[in-house]
């Protein structure tokens, strides 16, 4: 999937139901309105801002990257820490969203993402990054080529924090089935459950690759967590990501 069919998806799925798109999961209700989706962010950074201040990263709050902001769900609440923070994203439906509910003016923009670069930003321009359940969407090639931005955009003292996901649990119904059968299996029982609706495609690096992308970027791994974010037939971890000293 290349971003212009990302953006395709996403706009259709913002103009369905845009709250439960962001952070709803199969058989699972989701924030039905704008209040609890932002109240849901404000939670989930303040975690992880206790997280950063735990790893002593970043060095300074300037400035903070939210990447796959959809709704700014988390770009709101960045901008409680920092002194700008920009949302990007690939779709305009979900960005004029965001921008609606903007309540920090112009210390928080939102900015279209069309290519799988980031480079209408100059090196070394965020101290914070930070992106949760966007990745898992991305294909694989795409996002080893996001970190490798991320990393490029991060500050020298700043810190980068993600989520993945690794690999699905097989159910031990599924277990005799080959090679990639039983993921293809699932999303084809989910649209047959769900029809009209678009199927948003889900993705997993295992944490050994993830490390090497890293490293070849000329960043370090500090943590890697288990977090449950992608659901719970997902393996998947929030990595927390420094630069290599030079």
């Amino acid at each position: 999937m290349n971003p212009a069919r990302l953006r395709k998806t996403w706009d259709a799925l913002s103009a369905a139901d845009p709250w439960r798109a962001i952070l709803g999961r199969p058989g699972e209700t989701g924030p039905t309105d704008a209040g609890e989706l932002f109240a849901s962010g404000m939670w989930e950074i303040k975690e992880a801002m206790e997280r950063a201040g735990e790893l002593g990263l970043p060095a300074r709050r300037r400035a903070a990257l939210d990447f796959g902001c959809g709704a700014g769900r988390l770009t709101q609440a960045l901008a409680e820490y920092f002194d700008v923070v920009t949302g990007v994203d690939v779709s305009p439906a979900m960005l004029e969203l965001a921008r609606r509910h903007n309540r920090h003016g112009g210390r928080c923009r939102y900015v279209l993402v069309e290519t799988a670069d980031l480079r209408q930003f100059p090196n070394a321009s965020f101290d914070f990054i930070y992106s949760n359940i966007t990745l898992q969407h991305v294909p694989p090639r795409l996002t080893r080529s996001y970190l490798a931005e991320f990393l490029r955009l991060l500050a020298p003292d700043g810190l980068l924090m993600f989520h993945l996901p690794s690999h699905r649990r097989r159910p031990a119904v599924a277990r005799w089935l080959p090679g990639n059968l039983y993921p293809r299996l699932a999303r084809l029982a989910w649209a047959a459950a769900h029809p009209g609706r678009p199927v948003v495609p889900m993705y997993g690096v295992r944490p050994k690759t993830v490390k090497a992308w890293i490293e070849g970027s000329g960043g370090r791994v500090l943590a890697a967590e288990p977090r449950d974010s992608a659901g719970p037939e997902w393996v998947s971890f929030r990595y927390s990501v420094a630069k290599t000293p030079r």
